[in-house]
C-alpha cells in the first residue's frame, strides 16, 4: 500500500495545490505555474471595471431541483482572485453551513428562495451536452445541456426572469463546466478564460458608473 497523506481541504484552493506540490517535491513547478497564473489574474483584474462591486452566483438546476454553490473548484477561485464577489445573500445562506466538501460545496435551494442566488452574474453550470437532432435537449438520465438547463429553470420557477435581475440584464450564463470543475492550474486558466470572455466586456452599466 502506497504512503497516504491526509490534506486539509478547508485550505484555500491555491494553498491546497501548493501543499500537494510540497509533498511530491514539485514546489519549483508550483511556483512557476502560480507566477504565470498570478500574472494573468492581474491582467484580467485590470480589465474589469471595479470588480469588487460585481457579484456572482452559481446555480445548478434540474427539473424541480435547485442547488446553489458556495465553492466551485477552479472557477470560484479564479473569480475571487480577480476581485469578483459572491452575492451577499449566498454568503448569509451558508453562514451556519458545516457540511463543506472539498472545494465544490453547495446547498439545496427551494424555488421560493431563488432570489438568494441572484447576482450581477448568475452562472448555470451543466455537464455532458445531449442533443436529440433538432437543436433541443432531452432529459436522458445524464446531465443536461444549456437549452435544457433553461427549460428546467422555467419548469421549476415559472417566469423566473421576472425574479432575477441577472436575467433581465442579460447576465445569466449557461456553460459546460467540465474544464473549470477540477483541481489544476489548467482548470484555473480555463476559469480565467471564462471570466475574460463573459465578464470583461459585459459589466452592467450601473456597476461601471
Amino acid at each position: 500500500i502506497a504512503p497516504t497523506v491526509t490534506l486539509n481541504h478547508e485550505k484555500p484552493f491555491i494553498d491546497y495545490l501548493g501543499e500537494i506540490a510540497a509533498i511530491t517535491n514539485l514546489t519549483a513547478n508550483f511556483d512557476a505555474l502560480k507566477a504565470a497564473y498570478d500574472a494573468r489574474v492581474a491582467t484580467i483584474k485590470a480589465q474589469l471595471a471595479n470588480p469588487e462591486a460585481i457579484t456572482v452566483s452559481m446555480l445548478y438546476v434540474e427539473p424541480d431541483y435547485l442547488y446553489v454553490y458556495y465553492d466551485f473548484y477552479a472557477l470560484s477561485q479564479a473569480m475571487w482572485d480577480v476581485g469578483l464577489q459572491p452575492a451577499p445573500a449566498v454568503i448569509d445562506y451558508f453562514a451556519d453551513f458545516e457540511d463543506f466538501y472539498d472545494h465544490a460545496s453547495g446547498k439545496d435551494l427551494t424555488a421560493e428562495l431563488i432570489g438568494i442566488a441572484d447576482a450581477d452574474f448568475l452562472l448555470l453550470p451543466y455537464w455532458t451536452l445531449k442533443a436529440d437532432g433538432s437543436d433541443t435537449y432531452a432529459w436522458t438520465g445524464d446531465k443536461p445541456g444549456a437549452v435544457f438547463v433553461r427549460d428546467a429553470l422555467e419548469a421549476t420557477v415559472p417566469g423566473y426572469c421576472a425574479f432575477l435581475q441577472s436575467c433581465q440584464a442579460g447576465q445569466m450564463i449557461s456553460f459546460e463546466a467540465t474544464g473549470v470543475y477540477s483541481g489544476s492550474f489548467a482548470a484555473l486558466h480555463q476559469a480565467l478564460d471564462f471570466v475574460a470572455a463573459h465578464m470583461v466586456d459585459r459589466v452592467p452599466a450601473d456597476i461601471v458608473n
